[in-house]
């Protein structure tokens, strides 16, 4: 509690904060996600002693274990806060995705915690339940369309004019096939007209370069059509997306 009280400003100051201190956005990011997984790490580990002794049957060591973990609530709320600021400032990519994942997750699994401590359920139970959910969790994080939704989320901030530039060259060299077909949308839609030049806001990218980089995927997909056994899923989808360019 003296922690979070001295800290609380740093927790939750945000973009002004971030102005007066003259520190970067990831470094902001960065060190609630560390200081998060310090915390977790350290209440995990006591809350399971405390399970695993006495299923936390003492309704004053109940109490203690419970205000524990109200207070990592509370910088998992600033862990939370801080990346949406870095994601808003320089758009989404996969290390941003899963550490805001993360936070979510060591959130749901206190949350969970909290819930069966107070239901009286046993060790067995309990870790079975954070067990269990922790496998349907990660399954269902893997079968999402990541890469494309992180892809959409670039492109669709830059049409909206939320944020004047986006990053193609990490949307076509650092995704898969998946990112395709959004960046086949943002090569067939019209540019938003702004102060700074196309190529500036694409990193020396102008539309015309974008197109011609998808022809050049577009023939490398066909290429590799040709061997059935390198077909995937992504590469089909990105294919047809590919076919409509005009």
């Amino acid at each position: 509690m003296i922690f979070i009280g001295f800290q609380f400003v740093y927790f939750f100051g945000g973009e002004a904060f971030i102005q007066q201190q003259g520190i970067t956005y990831a470094t902001y990011a960065r060190e609630g996600f560390f200081q998060l997984l310090v915390v977790s790490m350290i209440v995990s580990l006591i809350i399971f002693i405390l399970y695993f002794k006495n299923a936390l049957h003492d309704r004053m060591v109940r109490w203690m274990a419970a205000g524990l973990m109200i207070e990592t609530g509370f910088i998992i709320a600033s862990a939370i806060r801080r990346m949406a600021l870095y994601i808003d400032a320089y758009g989404l990519t996969l290390d941003r995705y899963w550490a805001m994942a993360g936070i979510i997750f060591i959130g749901i699994g206190l949350a969970v915690t909290l819930v069966m401590m107070f239901a009286n359920a046993s060790f067995s139970r309990w870790s079975a339940s954070v067990f269990i959910g922790s496998l349907i969790a990660l399954s269902f994080l893997n079968v999402l369309d990541t890469e494309g939704m992180i892809a959409k989320y670039n492109v669709d901030r830059f049409l909206n004019g939320s944020s004047s530039s986006v990053d193609v060259y990490y949307l076509m060299g650092g995704l898969s096939s998946d990112a395709v077909p959004q960046l086949v949308r943002l090569g067939m839609t019209d540019w938003p007209k702004n102060n700074s030049s196309e190529a500036d806001q694409f990193r020396r990218v102008t539309r015309p370069d974008l197109l011609h980089r998808l022809e050049v995927r577009r023939t490398y997909l066909q290429t590799r059509f040709l061997d059935w056994r390198d077909v995937v899923l992504s590469d089909y989808r990105a294919l047809v997306a590919l076919s409509t360019l005009k």
